[in-house]
């Protein structure tokens, strides 16, 4: 099976300048970053879902509901910090096995994204992969 080699990683900061505590805003009765995480446990496992933030509060919530926790660098906490060097952070630091893998990155203001959208995405990227 596939999912095997794919995990994802939500980034979750504990405050936002713009709206306050964006994360922990309920959709549902869950927060943001929760939901995100759900959606795609149902594809590829809680196992294989890390939720990243510096924020301690976010992290226990997502330990309490079964996904792994990634601790971010409080500098990279910022509006000013895109994707990219969330994604790169996150790679550097946590010990994944050698084997190729898919990264599917998602941000918590993205609910849209429900299971069913992200798994014809991952099927999609997966197929590329395996195909070329």
């Amino acid at each position: 099976m596939f999912y095997e080699k794919i995990i994802g990683v939500i980034h979750a900061k504990g405050s936002s300048e713009r709206v306050k505590r964006k994360n922990y805003c309920l959709l549902d009765g869950v927060p943001l970053f929760l939901c995100q995480a759900v959606n795609l446990s149902k594809i590829i496992g809680r196992d294989n879902v890390f939720i990243d933030s510096e924020d301690n509060e976010v992290l226990a919530l997502a330990r309490i509901n079964g996904f792994r926790t990634f601790k971010r660098d409080e500098k990279l906490s910022n509006n000013s910090t895109g994707g990219v060097a969330l994604l790169v952070n996150f790679l550097k630091k946590v010990s994944l096995n050698s084997e190729p893998i898919t990264v599917v990155q998602l941000f918590p203001p993205m609910p849209i994204l429900d299971s069913k959208s992200l798994k014809v995405g991952i099927e999609t990227v997966h197929n590329k992969r395996t195909h070329n």
